[in-house]
């Protein structure tokens, strides 16, 4: 379908139902329900170009978990955002996350579940600079996000979170 414009599936992701994973995004989550997806070829081709981050396998066959919880006035349940489990090469190899997007499209948290790369890329004062970025943010190193390490393993996390902003931008067009 997409084959020239894919990078090779990466194989970190949790077996199954990513429960673990999306309970480190969303701690206060009741339980997560699954929207699934297909970008078509020209979709892919967009995220690419305007995120800068080549699209993986698995994104092809977008999963995206909605965290649910009650609501505090009413005791509703209700949607709390949304995760996307995404894929990175970096320079020394792989980097799996989870990016959590608050119901206004903005990131609410990134979380590394697998890193082949600069263990600084790991760190809360790295990774918390994400938080409350949006799609007109640039999420340029040096700018609006500063990291001292690896520059190259930064540099692929910040166009994967991109990448990830386009693609729940594309799954919950308004």
């Amino acid at each position: 379908m997409c084959a020239g414009l894919l990078s090779p599936p990466a194989a970190g992701h949790e077996k199954g139902f990513p429960e673990k994973t999306l309970k480190l995004a969303f701690p206060e989550a009741e339980g997560f329900t699954v929207k699934k997806r297909a970008i078509s070829r020209s979709e892919a081709e967009l995220v690419e170009r305007t995120s800068g981050s080549k699209l993986q396998q698995n994104d092809l066959d977008l999963a995206v978990y909605i965290a649910l919880g009650r609501d505090g006035a009413t005791g509703r349940r209700r949607s709390l955002g949304m995760v996307l489990i995404l894929d990175a090469n970096g320079p020394q190899g792989l980097i799996d996350m989870a990016v959590a997007f608050n119901a206004d499209k903005t990131v609410r948290k990134v979380v590394i579940t697998k890193n082949e790369n600069d263990k600084r890329i790991e760190s809360p004062a790295f990774l918390d600079q994400f938080k409350g970025k949006g799609l007109t943010d640039a999420l340029e190193l040096g700018k609006d996000i500063s990291f001292n390490g690896d520059l190259r393993a930064a540099q692929e996390v910040a166009r994967t979170v991109k990448r990830g902003l386009y693609l729940i931008d594309l799954v919950f067009k308004q």
